[in-house]
């Protein structure tokens, strides 16, 4: 399982991002996403705080544009616990 978010300080948890990403293609997997974060953050912006604005479908869809078997998690990630 792949985790994306977070925080420092422990406020925001990592959420699941992707289930059972092949050794072989999570360095092509982080490159796209972190490619994206680099070219789409707002000022000032942290990657946890990136991952909640665009979310995680919006991050998906190019990963599984080029591996399509790659699927999101099989947990229902849509409910939040706010601190």
């Amino acid at each position: 399982m792949l985790y994306l978010g977070g925080n420092f300080v422990g406020t925001r948890l990592a959420i699941p991002f992707l289930d059972l990403v092949p050794l072989t293609d999570l360095a092509a997997t982080l490159r796209i996403v972190l490619t994206l974060f680099h070219d789409t953050r707002e000022p000032g912006e942290a990657f946890g705080e990136f991952v909640e604005r665009v979310g995680l479908d919006t991050l998906r869809e190019p990963v599984q544009a080029l591996f399509p078997k790659l699927k999101g998690p099989k947990v229902n990630v849509t409910e939040r616990i706010s601190p």
